[in-house]
């Protein structure tokens, strides 16, 4: 992190622990995680259960009073006269198993998952969906522990797409610094692919640094232009 960036990151200890609680056959769907066992299980109905969840053909047994206190888009689901207020069943479609089990897992008391660098990207739509607000700050934390100056200019664009798109400030930030500092040839090319807002990149090619870098990059390419024809 450079000095004198308007960024503050806590540091936490990270931890995730899962358990495969899925059939052998969607194993490789399940996070693998320490030894601590979660106290729930989504695979079974039970009397503390009295929704399921149906993501790409799996069963996933919740309960709505959890949902609700973790969701407002639940909550409001759930007591409007949507469909949802009485049925017993709720199909996720486009949504994928792997993404659902991670963002229950961790909405979800006594699971024993924690937001790591490993999951924070997977359930940020799902959080932002569902507006899981709380849990958006500490997705934050853990996806900036993974920026640096040795991050690719092509990540650094796709994260500055996920940080305006999910408000993300921070990350915002340091991406449009890391960027700016990059090369203008590299950035050209890699922002073609990557698209992010138009307001993030009038930021980045406003910064003083990235307007001298560009500014000495124009000046190379007029110099070979220029040699070219002698």
């Amino acid at each position: 992190m450079e000095a004198g960036e308007n960024v503050r990151i806590v540091n936490e200890s990270d931890g995730a622990v899962v358990e495969n609680i899925v059939t052998d056959e969607d194993s490789e769907t399940v996070a693998q995680g320490e030894d601590k066992s979660p106290t729930f299980g989504f695979t079974e109905p039970s009397w503390r259960t009295d929704l399921c969840l149906v993501v790409e053909g799996t069963k996933l047994y919740v309960a709505k009073n959890i949902l609700s206190l973790a969701s407002p888009v639940f909550d409001a689901m759930f007591q409007s006269d949507f469909k949802e207020k009485s049925s017993d069943e709720l199909e996720l479609p486009g949504k994928k198993l792997r993404d659902v089990l991670e963002f229950l897992r961790c909405i979800y008391p006594n699971t024993y998952t924690q937001i790591n660098r490993d999951n924070a990207r997977v359930i940020l739509p799902l959080l932002e969906e569902y507006q899981v607000l709380q849990l958006k700050p500490r997705c934050e934390v853990v996806i900036l522990e993974t920026v640096s100056e040795e991050t690719s200019t092509n990540d650094l664009l796709q994260l500055l797409k996920e940080a305006c798109l999910y408000d993300l400030k921070a990350l915002r930030a340091r991406c449009i610094f890391l960027i700016s500092s990059r090369p203008c040839d590299a950035l050209d090319e890699n922002y073609c692919k990557s698209f992010p807002s138009a307001s993030a990149l009038n930021e980045i090619f406003l910064n003083p640094l990235c307007v001298v870098l560009r500014r000495g990059y124009v000046t190379e390419q007029v110099n070979e232009v220029t040699q070219c024809g002698t």
